[in-house]
């Protein structure tokens, strides 16, 4: 029987964790970690309740090429380290990646265009770049369904 592997980038922050959690609990797909450090706490938890764990940054498509390399289907939560733009590249990896990879399912968690979606009464820049690599990476054919709290 082959292993069924579900990539889950962001895993040891809150909504990562939650994925791995019932990805356990459910027990169809083997979580696979990704993580900046494997040696944390965090990390080391997720080793012992069963998951695969792997080092990468979203920056670097090299690694999140190997994070995604063999699963059937991918979580991303993306965390911008630096420049605005770092939302941009994390996203762009990640659907790269896949695509390469031929992963079958992706499912991105991000937020709308807090300026757009409050007619520019609000314009949070972490807001803005966590909704702009939507645009570039999203093919003509894909659906979208937004999930959102209201501000």
């Amino acid at each position: 029987m082959t292993t069924r592997i579900a990539t889950v980038f962001g895993a040891t922050g809150l909504q990562g964790n939650s994925i791995v959690r019932a990805l356990l609990k459910d027990g169809t797909f083997t979580p696979r970690v990704v993580t900046r450090d494997v040696n944390s706490g965090s990390a080391q938890v997720l080793a012992k309740l069963g998951c695969e764990i792997v080092a990468a940054d979203l920056g670097d498509k090299e690694a999140v090429k190997k994070a995604v390399s063999g699963a059937e289907c991918v979580f991303a939560v993306t965390f911008p380290f630096g420049s605005e733009s770092s939302d941009l590249v994390q996203g762009i990896n990640i659907v790269d990646a896949s695509k390469e990879a031929d992963v079958h399912f992706v499912t991105f968690s991000t937020v709308p265009n807090i300026s757009e979606s409050s007619n520019g009464k609000y314009t949070k820049r972490r807001r803005r770049s966590k909704s702009t690599w939507r645009r570039p990476v999203s093919p003509p054919h894909a659906s979208q369904r937004a999930v959102s709290s209201r501000i």
